[in-house]
């Protein structure tokens, strides 16, 4: 993944609340222009003269729904920008021209329908399962760094 972050900060969003890209699969479940929270562009002057934050937390209280953050947000929403799956690719790891990528909950076919929610920091099932290994050398250092953090908080709180 060799795109650049600064592309997605120079959209523009002026006349909109937000910027995401639309939900792998609840677009064509739920709505054609549902959308993924996992990774919104947020545009916090709109948001405050439309009060969308306002709006999502009340319908959160007098609802319960599937996807709290992201079904309240959506249903609350006056204007999007949809974005190109560039900026939330939520399936395919090693695709040249991603961005960003979402590690979120899956649907997975084999031995049986169901679904994983397998996180990145989570590196066997990320290999195990997803087969992926585009991520390896980001793994590799943080998984290093956690056992550095580790060790100081060890030395720091006198455990060892």
């Amino acid at each position: 993944m060799d795109g650049d972050l600064n592309k997605l900060y120079s959209i523009d969003i002026e006349n909109y609340e937000y910027a995401a890209v639309k939900e792998k699969y609840g677009c064509w479940i739920i709505r054609p222009d549902y959308i993924n929270a996992g990774m919104l562009l947020l545009n916090m002057k709109k948001i405050r003269q439309t009060k969308l934050l306002e709006k999502a937390r009340n319908k959160l209280r007098k609802r319960k729904f599937l996807f709290a953050d992201q079904d309240a947000i959506f249903w609350s929403t006056t204007k999007k920008k949809i974005l190109p799956r560039i900026y939330n690719e939520q399936s395919k790891f090693n695709k040249e021209d991603t961005i960003i990528c979402h590690f979120c909950k899956r649907l997975m076919f084999r031995p049986y329908p169901h679904t994983e929610n397998i996180k990145q920091w989570n590196v066997e099932k990320v290999h195990k399962i997803l087969k992926c290994h585009y991520f390896d050398e980001d793994l590799k250092q943080y998984m290093e760094l956690l056992k550095k953090y580790e060790r100081d908080f060890k030395k720091e709180k006198n455990y060892e």
